[in-house]
């Protein structure tokens, strides 16, 4: 009877962790990404089952290294998983394989450079990193090309290229949207942690609004997660608080993220669309059933598009086409996705009819 082979799963069982893990472990150009106890567990396993690890053929085309916040903290906005998606179509159109690599050395900061330029690769494609790891990315630029996303490196950075979302142009877009609803005041929701994504739509949003009508932005209170559940409930509150002390006005909110307008969408006792008028922003495709259940209305600013030419970029950057501190801005991407948050009901509409008509202002 011929023996069956001994699979990674069978190492991972008797070494008693994850699949995932055990094959890290057992891949020399990842086994360093693993702790130390975890990698002896696991060859001490292979070694005693005989397990044999397959060779991949020799690859054709170019290696692109990726780096990133794998982690999806809420099912209502996979971010990175969009990011992913992204990534596979350009590496698919392209013909070149995609080689996922840790980023706790790039958060670390303690030899991460080494690390990276240790493993095999043609270029390194980034994203979920900000200025604090500008230093790892330049030295690693100036051995092999690299390519961040989301992000717009510093003048200083000159061996890191990048694609980047227009934020500005997301928050314009969402004013003009939410202005031609008719509503009398306007605020952003936003996140108070120095997120930069929030900080320039609010910029670009709070640039179109009449000053007059232009209310406070709405934070966060220290220690609230941008994208949990609990986000919405501390900015519905100021809206039902705001809605008090202004009876018969309308306001229209721009928040910075779908998740969080999702979360303030389902807070209960909100008049929405009656006096309240939603906008979020991403525009998620993995997402797109949760934003139809919520009826939000949202601006697509192109996630996985970003990712697609991300790599793209990077095929540029190895044949020499493209210079080292290449600066893409995806400015014609966004674009409004309406749905019934930001729809005008019947009475309001005839109310602003009424506005026109007699010249006066009157409340309801």
């Amino acid at each position: 009877m011929k023996r069956r082979r001994v699979t990674i799963r069978d190492v991972a069982e008797r070494a008693g962790v994850s699949t995932g893990a055990a094959s890290t472990a057992l891949n020399p150009e990842s086994t360093g990404t693993v702790s130390d106890e975890i990698r002896d567990q696991v060859l001490a396993a292979a070694r005693e089952l005989g397990y044999q690890r397959r060779e991949r053929a020799p690859r054709q085309g170019p290696l692109v290294a990726v780096c990133g916040n794998y982690d999806n903290p809420d099912p209502l906005a996979p971010f990175n998983n969009e990011v992913m998606l992204g990534l596979f179509r350009g590496a698919q159109e392209a013909g070149v394989d995609l080689f996922f690599l840790s980023d706790r050395f790039l958060r670390a900061r303690r030899e991460s450079a080494d690390y990276y330029l240790e493993r095999t690769f043609d270029v390194l494609v980034a994203y979920g990193v900000s200025q604090e790891h500008e230093e790892v990315l330049r030295a690693v630029g100036e051995v092999r090309p690299v390519v961040t996303l989301f992000y717009t490196p510093s003048e200083e950075a000159n061996t890191v290229a990048s694609v980047d979302t227009d934020n500005d142009a997301i928050g314009r877009l969402a004013a003009t949207e939410l202005l031609s609803c008719g509503y009398d005041f306007y605020l952003h929701v936003a996140d108070s942690g120095g997120n930069r994504f929030s900080a320039g739509r609010q910029r670009g949003f709070e640039a179109v609004i009449p000053p007059e009508q232009l209310l406070p932005a709405i934070e966060f209170p220290a220690g609230i997660r941008p994208w949990g559940p609990e986000s919405g409930e501390p900015a519905a509150e100021q809206l039902r608080s705001l809605l008090r002390d202004h009876p018969g006005k309308t306001f229209g909110v721009f928040a910075w993220s779908d998740a969080v307008a999702i979360h303030i969408v389902r807070s209960p006792g909100l008049p929405i669309p009656d006096r309240i008028g939603i906008l979020g922003c991403d525009g998620l495709e993995l997402a797109t059933l949760w934003l139809r259940m919520a009826g939000l209305s949202t601006v697509w600013q192109g996630v996985a598009e970003i990712a697609r030419r991300g790599v793209w970029l990077a095929l540029r950057r190895i044949d020499g086409k493209a210079p080292p501190d290449q600066r893409l801005v995806a400015d014609d991407l966004p674009r409004l996705m309406t749905r019934e948050s930001t729809t005008v009901p019947v009475s309001r509409r005839h109310r602003r009819e009424n506005k026109r008509i007699g010249g006066e202002t009157h409340d309801e």
